[in-house]
């Protein structure tokens, strides 16, 4: 699904396409209205960073807020427009849920793959202990 139009007020988004767009459509729309850089955003299930987000720094949003709903848009605007750097939070109300965005592809997987690497640093750390 091409996702052409979007309004997170009125929870309507506009897509061409075999199918449906995703329930985080206006997560990804919320991302770009806010960060004009940003080309890509990308939304991912990561156990890993997901359970590392406080000890990472990862912004989060509210774990009461649930996925696919406008609230979650609204929240995610919230957040995103807080936002300084890097291009990454964790969706607390969606299990698992990380997002990058960046200027390109390459950008926001490569903030994914070093943050995922940091996560698993940090956990074979506290194996140790």
């Amino acid at each position: 699904a091409l996702c052409e139009a979007w309004d997170l007020k009125t929870n309507w988004v506009q897509s061409t396409g075999e199918v449906k767009p995703s329930s985080e459509s206006l997560s990804h729309a919320a991302v770009y209205d806010v960060q004009p850089m940003a080309n890509c955003a990308l939304h991912v299930h990561s156990p890993e960073i997901w359970c590392a987000s406080r000890e990472l720094g990862i912004v989060t949003t509210d774990r009461k807020v649930p996925y696919g709903t406008p609230e979650m848009a609204n929240e995610v605007h919230d957040k995103v427009h807080a936002l300084s750097s890097p291009g990454i939070f964790s969706m607390g109300g969606h299990e698992d849920g990380i997002f990058t965005f960046g200027r390109t592809l390459a950008d926001a997987g490569s903030l994914l793959i070093d943050f995922l690497v940091r996560a698993r640093v940090l956990k074979g750390a506290g194996n140790q202990q």
